[in-house]
């Protein structure tokens, strides 16, 4: 304070009193809120800041989620208010198609309630120790095949991509844990299936390169929510594109979430992990995409029946509706099994995929889809 203002005061004390019991008030308003503040519990401020973080982070997804519905964990759950079906009985272009439901848990036994768990879920690291890994890892070894050297040859060259864009997504099997909505792990997890795959297509003279980026990982550290998993592993494709021009094939591998009866099947005596082929429709070349997926679905209907559950179509309505699809008429969503299925399955039924590629690679139509 000036001694110029100094001087006012003491010639007038009524404002000098005033300025002081501002100052007071003031001081006392301060001291009231760090009262407050210091009384309130920090958890529901840091929970408040998450809520308006995630509340912001929605606003940059393409598409927003009706009120009527949530997407849900894998990318073709869609729970509505109600009873849905994921296909019906004549449901057209679909090959043996069964009526699996997405909805509410109704008498129909192959019906689930589908859960969207939240990130922290996903990032969760449940029970799981370096014992049973090694396990794993040796059993990944003892049912790898053993093949001739195959008549055909990409020569080096890598001309499947394989990835992931649900890769927590994992096997109950091999988890401490009984619920499907607990069936996710940052390493024993639907990655390992992308391995298989990689293995039998080189097996089969078709160079393969299989990605294990941790999804959920990335999102984490981006604050994003489950929803943009589609986003980022887009930049996980376009960067092996970027780096690689020999490839062709694009394959999305995930796991169903339905339980055992829904996605397995015996065939000559050896039980085998189901497949579902998934198309998206949001985008203007689909049809190009669909053709693909049909042939190989045909060609596996063909020589083991009853192996696929078809060919199933989505569009934006009914969730991410793209799927990274437009970036290749060759790119597809496969699920191979479902929370039950064990490696031995889950393996039996890659080796068939595998083969059903190769065919249609070496004898197909792969070279002349544009």
């Amino acid at each position: 304070m000036s001694k110029d203002v100094f001087k006012k005061i003491k010639k007038k004390p009524i404002i000098g009193s005033l300025l002081i019991l501002s100052t007071i008030l003031f001081l006392l308003c301060l001291s009231f809120i760090a009262v407050i503040l210091a009384l309130s519990p920090n958890d529901n401020i840091t929970e408040n800041v998450q809520l308006v973080h995630k509340a912001l982070l929605k606003n940059d997804l393409e598409e927003s989620l009706l009120l009527s519905k949530k997407i849900l964990s894998n990318p073709n759950r869609l729970l509505e208010e109600g009873n849905i079906e994921r296909f019906s009985s004549d449901s057209p272009n679909n090959v043996n198609v069964n009526s699996l439901g997405y909805g509410m848990k109704n008498n129909n036994t192959n019906s689930s309630v589908e859960l969207s768990p939240s990130m922290d879920s996903f990032l969760k690291e449940r029970e799981f120790s370096t014992k049973d890994l090694d396990e794993i890892s040796e059993k990944l070894d003892s049912i790898t095949e053993r093949l001739d050297e195959p008549i055909h040859s990409t020569f080096g060259k890598k001309v499947v991509y394989v990835y992931h864009s649900h890769s927590r997504e994992s096997f109950l099997p091999y988890l401490r844990e009984e619920d499907p909505k607990d069936a996710f792990h940052s390493k024993v997890n639907i990655t390992m299936v992308g391995q298989m795959l990689e293995r039998a297509l080189k097996q089969r003279g078709i160079g393969t390169q299989a990605d294990s980026t941790d999804i959920v990982q990335l999102l984490d550290d981006r604050g994003l929510i489950y929803d943009s998993s589609y986003k980022i592993s887009r930049e996980v494709a376009i960067s092996a594109m970027d780096e690689s021009k020999d490839l062709e094939i694009f394959i999305d591998i995930h796991r169903d979430s339905l339980r055992r009866e829904a996605t397995t099947i015996s065939i000559k005596g050896e039980s085998h992990a189901k497949l579902l082929f998934v198309i998206g429709t949001g985008h203007k070349d689909y049809q190009k995409n669909k053709k693909f997926a049909e042939a190989i679905n045909s060609l596996i209907e063909k020589n083991y029946p009853g192996l696929s559950k078809g060919v199933l179509e989505k569009d934006k309505k009914q969730g991410n509706g793209v799927y990274n699809q437009d970036l290749s008429p060759n790119a597809m969503i496969v699920e191979i099994g479902g929370v039950d299925n064990n490696l031995e399955e889950l393996n039996r039924t890659v080796r068939v995929l595998s083969d059903m590629i190769s065919e249609y690679y070496w004898h197909g139509e792969t070279k002349t889809v544009n």
